[in-house]
């Protein structure tokens, strides 16, 4: 009897003991750490301490990257191209959508390259000595200003032509341009000395804009000394925005990360001395939107939107020396794609 009572005994230790080891040694299984030591012992825990704060895990810290979360600035990873415009567009500041009055930005001081065909010049009279000369050397700009549609339909633009002679010893004489649609050529001037320019007298238009484009070609020719060349102007799609006040900068960081966007970007030269500040603040003038709170003197992220509701959101960092720029990059983010790139055409344009 005594011989069963500590059987008995002895297979109730064995119970207590099996259940007594850990659950977590299965982890052991999964190679989770070495719960168990080598020897199969358990391992002894230490006294429970304060958990400090766990490290970013390298997933969560590789989208924010992606995301440009982590980021001081503005994002400038490129985003999604759709193909068409983007719907469902969230602003994370509601009041940010209400456009101000464009009489703010109505005008713009920037001049853009327009095209001049050379291999298709001819000459069409000797009147100006019929001499040939390198096109190279001249150069056909313009200044586009905002003007209202009658009726309240899609925007126009005014213009102001210039033509620069960048010939070493040469005159132009007899300068004019005529574009496709008008009937009369349109007079520069007589006379522009080598190292000159001459500008048209007043604005032409206004011209309207189409619903089908964001910007609008005009075709024309450019005669002088006796030539004739193909020309083309590209009126910039920022005729058609306005800009959206009210946005900070994490609220425009969050527009980033919660919507898909087209994204490109661009370098300008600038060879006029402009200084820094002056440099961001004339380019956020020619896109027609406003400067986000946060920003520096070289730096800064502006907002604008369309009629329609495309959203556009721009960062401008200047690159300067002893305060004056040098050169401006500008990355572009809008919520359709064709927009996009209509605006980084045009600022790859102008000429500061």
């Amino acid at each position: 009897k005594k011989e069963k009572k500590e059987k008995k005994k002895n297979g109730k230790k064995e119970e207590i003991e099996t259940a007594s080891i850990p659950s977590t040694a299965t982890g052991d299984l999964l190679d989770f750490g070495g719960i168990l030591s080598d020897g199969g012992a358990p391992t002894s825990s230490a006294a429970p301490t304060a958990t400090p704060a766990p490290a970013a895990h390298p997933i969560n810290s590789a989208f924010d990257d992606l995301l440009g979360l982590t980021a001081e600035l503005a994002p400038t990873l490129p985003l999604a191209q759709p193909e068409e415009g983007i719907q469902g567009f969230t602003p994370i500041e509601s009041p940010a959508t209400k456009p101000l009055s464009s009489k703010k930005v109505g005008k713009s001081r920037v001049w853009q390259r327009g095209t001049i065909k050379a291999s298709h010049a001819k000459q069409v009279s000797v009147s100006g000595g019929g001499r040939s000369f390198d096109w190279g050397n001249v150069s056909l700009e313009y200044r586009t200003q905002h003007a209202k549609a009658k009726g309240g339909g899609v925007g126009s633009a005014l213009v102001i032509l210039r033509v620069v002679n960048n010939t070493p010893d040469t005159a132009l004489q007899n300068i004019s341009v005529l574009l496709n649609g008008m009937d009369d050529p349109i007079s520069l001037g007589d006379r522009v000395n080598a190292g000159s320019a001459v500008e048209s007298n007043g604005k032409i238009g206004p011209f309207s804009y189409s619903a089908s484009s964001p910007s609008l070609e005009i075709k024309g020719s450019l005669r002088l000394s006796g030539w004739s060349v193909p020309i083309k102007l590209t009126l910039p799609a920022t005729m058609r925005l306005n800009p959206v006040a009210g946005l900070s900068l994490d609220a425009v960081m969050g527009e980033l990360s919660a919507n898909r966007w087209e994204s490109h970007s661009a370098k300008v030269e600038v060879t006029s001395g402009l200084e820094t500040a002056k440099a961001k603040s004339v380019l956020g003038s020619f896109l027609r939107a406003e400067e986000v709170d946060g920003g520096s003197s070289a730096h800064g992220t502006f907002a604008s939107q369309t009629n329609a509701g495309t959203q556009v959101r721009v960062l401008i960092k200047v690159k300067e020396s002893a305060g004056v720029a040098n050169t401006v990059k500008v990355d572009i983010k809008c919520t359709d794609g064709q927009l996009c790139k209509s605006l980084i055409s045009d600022v790859k344009k102008i000429i500061l």
